[in-house]
């Protein structure tokens, strides 16, 4: 039998009305080879009837040059959300706008981590309460449990095999916590390096903020002509955009934004506000840009 020594803290933050647990597990003598501690984040999610309660179109003067992008304010969003995978199954690759408009959603992004060569899902996946693939890293996770709370941050494989997520997805940096940066901390427990940490790409962040409103946050950019943004001011980006809690997905050039079929930015380009709106790639007809396919999208609907 496992043993668990379970610890809990309350914080609230100011000028909130909202509580947020801050909770871990420490992993006893019998738990998996490799198990680290988990260090893990839970709060209540902003409810009501799904809908974008805010959307600003990022243009922004960072680092010399202007950044553009999508950041987005979501209620709802906990039983709207959900982890899909490319045939519903590790490994394989699909377009982000192809795995979307299979499941039916109404906003899409790309999300977790995944091996190029061979198209293998990277730490534990769980769409709608089943496990497509299982942990096989330290990374930072965020997921939706059974009873609609928001998580985020180090969950091992013994606190997912003994919690009933509905949806889990693994991504790489934990860079907001309690509205401050914490990519330092992360960098060292996920040994991220330092040119990924430095490198000018695409950047898609997902968590909340003190309202327990979702927060997806998209950067574009072109990471071969250095357009973009690190991480660390990636991270700067989503504290002044509100995020109490913020994880790192997979950024470069898999980075894709579908919203009601249509991708709203790739490579720099997207500008417009994109609902339902083709016009950022030019006149009629549309022409859809380049998507690489990967293994997971975060879809709402």
């Amino acid at each position: 039998m496992k043993f668990f020594v379970l610890f809990a803290a309350v914080v609230l933050l100011a000028n909130a009305e909202r509580t947020f647990e801050v909770s871990g597990s420490y992993v006893g003598r019998d738990a998996p080879e490799g198990d680290f501690v988990s260090d893990y984040v839970i709060a209540d999610p902003a409810g009501g009837d799904f809908q974008v309660v805010a959307h600003k179109v990022l243009k922004e003067s960072l680092i010399g040059q202007v950044v553009t992008g999508h950041a987005l304010l979501m209620q709802g969003a906990a039983s709207a959300y959900h982890t899909y995978t490319a045939n519903d199954k590790c490994p394989g690759v699909a377009a982000t706008s192809t795995t979307s408009a299979r499941n039916g959603c109404k906003l899409a992004t790309n999300a977790g981590f995944f091996n190029m060569q061979t198209h293998g899902c990277i730490g534990p996946i769980i769409s709608d309460g089943r496990t497509i693939n299982t942990a096989s890293s330290l990374g930072a996770l965020f997921g939706i449990t059974a009873d609609g709370k928001y998580v985020a941050g180090y969950v091992n494989e013994s606190v997912i095999q003994a919690s009933n997520f509905q949806q889990l997805v693994q991504g790489r940096g934990w860079l907001v916590r309690n509205g401050q940066s914490y990519l330092d901390t992360a960098a060292s427990l996920e040994q991220i390096s330092k040119s990924f940490i430095q490198l000018l790409a695409p950047r898609l962040a997902i968590g909340w903020d003190k309202d327990g409103r979702l927060l997806l946050v998209i950067v574009d950019g072109v990471e071969s002509k250095k357009k973009g943004l690190d991480l660390k001011t990636f991270t700067s980006l989503l504290i002044n955009l509100g995020a109490v809690e913020a994880i790192n997905l997979d950024g470069g050039g898999s980075v894709t934004f579908v919203w009601d079929g249509h991708i709203c930015e790739s490579s720099g380009v997207g500008q417009e506000a994109c609902n339902g709106n083709p016009t950022e790639f030019g006149p009629v007809p549309y022409n859809k840009p380049y998507e690489r396919p990967v293994t997971s999208i975060t879809c709402f609907k």
